[in-house]
């Protein structure tokens, strides 16, 4: 269900962020479309604090041009995997594999210290 919704806010966020300037201003993002996504990332994920602002552009580009994949630093149950600019759809089936052998402890041969988030602290 996790993975549904992720896909679901993925592709908003793919198509709109390939509009450009001028369509943002004759054709807003949805109100009522943000509060479903909030709406159901509460029901689906628990105790979320409340929300406080929204923002639209085009994808953001991390400084060093790799994805971020792994736990996160401050809760052992979060899992991060974004960050593959626009190869997403591309890189995100193989990405989704490596992040669920990390949650299931799974033994790898691969050298993933340079997607950690830590990197950046």
């Amino acid at each position: 269900m996790i993975i549904t919704f992720f896909a679901l806010v993925c592709s908003i966020v793919f198509i709109k962020s390939f509009q450009s300037a001028w369509s943002e201003i004759v054709n807003p993002l949805s109100k009522s479309r943000i509060k479903n996504l909030i709406n159901n990332a509460k029901y689906m994920l628990g105790d979320l604090p409340d929300h406080e602002d929204e923002w639209l552009g085009f994808r953001p580009t991390l400084p060093d041009f790799l994805p971020v994949m792994g736990p996160s630093k401050n809760h052992k149950n979060v899992f991060y995997c974004f960050g593959h600019h626009h190869l997403g759809w591309t890189l995100g089936p193989i990405s989704g594999k490596i992040v669920s052998g990390m949650i299931a402890k799974e033994n790898t041969n691969l050298n993933l210290a340079p997607y950690s988030s830590t990197r950046f602290n």
